[in-house]
């Protein structure tokens, strides 16, 4: 495991990484249905397996907030998966499997294991996956499986650690014009965002608590792709980064569900989010 992987490691176990608990909070053992909860207010209210069925045919994009270690949450991931991709194809619109687990110059790799190309030991070399995710693949691989044996489109989400190590170093204006657009071509909207109230929450009671984690662990002397700092992180650039992050996987999965160019159809796809659940935090 590289030093970038071990960091990120180190600091979620401590955290204990929660669960997205916005909209909809779902447990499931391997076998059984999810237990679904629809967030109320200050309480928790159980929905029926039919209504929150319907309610996740109806989106065009679902997170999955998930404890990366959960066996429980890796099944109630497939449970879903199986369950959209019933909807989706009903209503003749395609679907994609996002992964925040992949970076994206390894998009080509996901699209070589669905076509049949390579197989799961190939995928894991392909994707770099011990040293840029670092969490065991093994759980995944029932998800990645489904995908292939049904021609669902797995998404490469997350941001190049060769980036997100540039903005850790020098902040946002690290980056090149060519990163930007491919990270963050909306830049109005994404200077527009620290005005949002969800944002605000999310800010205050995710990334500043992880970068105080951060400190406290002393793992702040580098950054993600393993590049040792002269001085501990700046706040200004672990947020930076961590907006970088959020925001690359967003983007993705908004130009999954978009229709493929030359598409007769023009019909929208949907994509199911496969991601740490405190990225998913306070509907931001």
């Amino acid at each position: 495991v590289a030093a970038g992987g071990t960091r990120e490691a180190q600091a979620a176990v401590a955290e204990g990484v929660a669960a997205g608990d916005d909209v909809v909070t779902a447990a499931a053992g391997v076998d059984q249905a999810p237990l679904v909860l629809a967030v109320r207010g200050q309480r928790l209210a159980p929905l029926p397996e039919a209504d929150w069925e319907a309610m996740i045919a109806k989106a065009d994009v679902v997170l999955l907030g998930e404890h990366h270690n959960s066996t429980e949450d890796h099944g109630m991931e497939l449970d879903v998966v199986r369950r959209l991709h019933r909807s989706a194809k009903a209503q003749g619109a395609p679907l994609s499997v996002g992964l925040e687990m992949v970076q994206q110059r390894f998009q080509g790799a996901l699209d070589r294991y669905v076509a049949g190309d390579i197989d799961e030991q190939e995928l894991y070399r392909a994707t770099d996956w011990s040293r840029r995710w670092s969490w065991p693949y093994e759980p995944y691989v029932q998800v990645f499986r489904f995908c292939r044996e049904n021609g669902v489109r797995l998404v490469a989400l997350n941001t190049d650690n060769e980036s997100l190590g540039k903005v850790e170093k020098g902040g946002l204006e690290a980056l090149q014009p060519e990163e930007w657009r491919q990270y963050i071509p909306d830049k109005d909207g994404f200077s527009k965002m620290g005005g949002n109230p969800e944002f605000k929450a999310y800010l205050g009671a995710v990334v500043m608590p992880s970068y105080t984690l951060h400190a406290r662990l002393g793992i702040l002397q580098q950054t993600v792709s393993g590049q040792v700092l002269d001085q501990p992180m700046s706040l200004r650039n672990f947020v930076s980064g961590r907006l970088l992050w959020d925001e690359t996987m967003a983007g993705a999965a908004v130009r999954a569900i978009q229709p493929p160019q030359g598409s007769a159809s023009g019909v929208p796809g949907k994509v199911c989010v496969l991601i740490g659940g405190g990225h998913v935090k306070y509907q931001y």
